[in-house]
């Protein structure tokens, strides 16, 4: 080979090995490998016994997306999706989360978390402690009572109203009339609101006010006057009314607002009313014939439709009051004016199937009410002067086991109060 030749050949040889060792520029980037998600865990919010709300926020899915996203919850820390855990949606972004099925003062203990195919990552741990459960019904079931003589050998003001649990296990002072001024110191009768959170109270028989458990403050409804003679103040259901019955003007049943407007006559003389009450659900009154106890009636809430719905001649009935919407108990004496052999029975609101639940024999018996539930009966006992308030259970057709026993007081009256104003007031 000719020497130009040969250099020309080496010449090619290096020329085309420098362009083949060249990278393809054209050929792609091989993709990163995915990693876990970037995610932060929100503030829990919104908290109770049983639940609570929170969340996160997926500010990056490493490259592959997210699929699964929510919260995870134990009683020991650094929880995981092993445990109780929510699914709210897939991809990047803030979300929110609900804590169910959670136990009331439990110290429990939260992390965010995400997935994607690199696996699951988790935000920052937080913790919260879940309160107390509320009660569900914060209602309790007491007698209210003014004070006469000592309770049950106890020594007690002549002008407080107590109220005590139904064993009698349990006694509250709700209003001391020592710590008032005149105008509210003496109560004579007392009934408690729908709410439990305040008293209607009888002054004398001039003049009823309100009393607020909370607030302890008097507000009144009836100003003293001359027009009235006032007894039984009771709530209407919904708490927006006072019935009550006037006998200044021949015993006649009236209602007021609990704010002492509207004062409203519901009924006439001629019916001689007292020991009235309403229905549970407030659309009739059943009252009884004040004197000489001649019959029980029944009226719609607005006094019209008044019917005698039960009577007898030489009979005597006394302290009708409602167990629901169709039934009613009562006081029956087997004379008049009360005299004669006495018995609690029971009968449907318009007076069809009365019956007896106990014969008591020549007695009185005063003060006859029940338990909201109707589960419950409390009456005033008088034999030969010696007398007491007797709790009994109310079962369908007799009275069952008595539940207490106690001497001293008067008025007594089945109510409902809240819990805790009972709890906080004076015990006796």
């Amino acid at each position: 080979m000719k020497p130009i030749s040969k250099f020309l050949f080496v010449a090619i040889i290096l020329v085309a090995s420098m362009y083949g060792c060249e990278k393809d520029e054209s050929e792609p980037e091989p993709d990163p490998q995915p990693v876990a998600p970037i995610v932060t865990t929100a503030e829990i919010s919104q908290l109770t016994a049983v639940s609570a709300t929170g969340g996160g926020n997926v500010t990056s899915d490493g490259g592959s997306a997210v699929t699964a996203r929510g919260i995870c919850w134990n009683t020991s820390q650094n929880p995981t999706i092993a445990g109780a855990k929510t699914t709210d949606g897939a991809g990047t972004g803030t979300f929110a989360s609900s804590l169910t099925g959670l136990t009331a003062k439990t110290t429990y203990y939260v992390r965010a978390y995400a997935t994607n195919a690199a696996g699951t990552s988790y935000g920052q741990q937080l913790s919260f402690t879940t309160p107390e459960a509320e009660d569900p019904d914060p209602l309790m079931d007491v007698i209210l009572f003014k004070s006469y003589y000592d309770i049950d050998g106890k020594e007690v003001d002549f002008n407080n109203i107590y109220a005590m649990t139904p064993d009698g296990s349990r006694t509250a002072l709700l209003h001391d009339g020592s710590a008032f001024n005149q105008q509210y110191a003496n109560a004579s009768r007392a009934a408690l609101n729908p709410a439990g959170t305040k008293l209607v109270l009888q002054g004398g028989d001039k003049f009823i006010w309100e009393y607020d458990l909370g607030t302890k403050q008097h507000t009144t409804v009836i100003p003293e006057t001359e027009d009235i003679n006032v007894d039984d103040p009771v709530y209407s259901p919904d708490g927006t009314k006072i019935l009550y019955a006037n006998w200044a003007s021949g015993d006649i049943l009236e209602t007021i607002l609990a704010n002492g407007a509207g004062r409203t006559v519901l009924t006439n003389d001629t019916w001689a009313l007292g020991r009235q009450n309403y229905t549970p659900d407030g659309t009739k009154i059943v009252a009884s014939n004040w004197w000489p106890y001649e019959y029980l009636c029944t009226f719609n809430a607005d006094g019209t439709g008044g019917v005698k719905i039960l009577s007898g001649a030489g009979e005597s009935f006394d302290c009708p009051y409602p167990v629901s919407n169709i039934r009613v108990i009562y006081v029956h004496y087997q004379g008049v004016e009360k005299d004669g052999t006495c018995s609690i029975r029971a009968c449907n609101i318009d007076g069809s199937n009365p019956i007896t639940l106990e014969a008591l024999g020549d007695c009185s018996v005063d003060y006859l009410t029940c338990n909201k539930a109707g589960t419950q009966v409390g009456y005033f006992k008088s034999v030969s002067g010696t007398t007491s308030y007797i709790v009994r259970e109310l079962v369908a057709t007799s009275l069952g086991a008595t539940i207490s026993t106690h001497t001293g007081g008067v008025r007594y009256r089945f109510g409902q109060i809240k819990k805790d104003l009972f709890d906080t007031a004076p015990q006796q």
